[in-house]
């Protein structure tokens, strides 16, 4: 009976310590994420499987998904300002916004 209690609190103690991180992915998207940009502090882009592109305005705490116009992979993303970027993928697609992803 000691050992099952004992094995109880140690099960809640870890639990306890899981319990700190908040699940990121598949929130606010399930892909593959493969490339990540931050123009500035609080402005960043992720680019990934199936034309996947999110973006934070907060520093990466929550995410928007954005509509790339495609199904392609994307690799990498640049961002030089919080308007104006750059998406790369296969076959070689390229998309440009020059309004922080709105279109």
């Amino acid at each position: 009976m000691k050992n099952l209690y004992i094995f109880l609190v140690a099960l809640f103690l870890i639990n306890s310590a899981i319990a700190q991180w908040t699940l990121q992915n598949p929130l606010p998207q399930g892909h593959t994420l493969h490339s990540v940009h931050f123009s500035d502090d609080n402005t960043g882009y992720a680019v990934g499987d199936v034309g996947t592109i999110i973006k934070t305005l907060d520093g990466g705490t929550t995410w928007t998904v954005l509509t790339s116009g495609t199904t392609d992979r994307f690799n990498s993303a640049y961002f030089p300002d919080v308007n104006t970027g750059y998406v790369v993928g296969d076959s070689g697609t390229i998309v440009k916004t020059i309004d922080g992803g709105i279109t």
